[in-house]
């Protein structure tokens, strides 16, 4: 039972030295914290305490990759709640009226605001500015959408 405690804390410790957000860093620990005691548990049903630390390691591993891409999911529903309400800002809102949004299951949330329209050939584009806060880091952006021939503004350029 100890290497299963060291295993999971080596998996926790690694996660939370990652690059990856808080979200997914959480979801990489919480998913080899469980991944590790199930492959323990079935590993050394099977095949003794030797089984048990192999089930461990790749229990670990997989389930925290699982849990990983669980966290990186919560990220890309923020993305899809601040396209949905850039449409809508870029379509309705005039030059300085800003657009806000938020994900309430992450508490994520920014603004879209129209800075420019102009005319390009037969094209409209649109200037905004894009503050968003994540985990209480605020994120300044900025960019140009364009309007495609369906109705919809297609970024053309966005930086962070």
């Amino acid at each position: 039972m100890k290497k299963l405690a060291v295993v999971v804390v080596a998996a926790l410790s690694l996660s939370a030295c990652s690059s990856m957000g808080q979200k997914q860093t959480i979801g990489a620990g919480i998913g080899g914290a469980g991944g590790g005691a199930i492959g323990y548990f079935a590993g050394s049903a099977m095949f003794g305490e030797t089984g048990g630390i192999v089930g461990a390691i790749g229990g670990t591993l997989v389930g925290a990759a699982i849990g990983s891409e669980a966290g990186a999911s919560m990220d890309k529903t923020d993305m899809l709640e601040r396209d949905r309400q850039r449409q809508i800002a870029l379509e309705t809102a005039r030059q300085g009226l800003a657009v806000e949004w938020r994900n309430p299951a992450t508490g994520n949330h920014g603004t879209i605001t129209p800075t420019n329209t102009y005319q390009q050939g037969n094209t409209y584009c649109r200037e905004y500015l894009d503050p968003v806060v994540i985990d209480g880091q605020v994120v300044k952006a900025h960019g140009t959408a364009c309007r495609e021939p369906d109705g919809s503004w297609k970024v053309v350029n966005e930086s962070r």
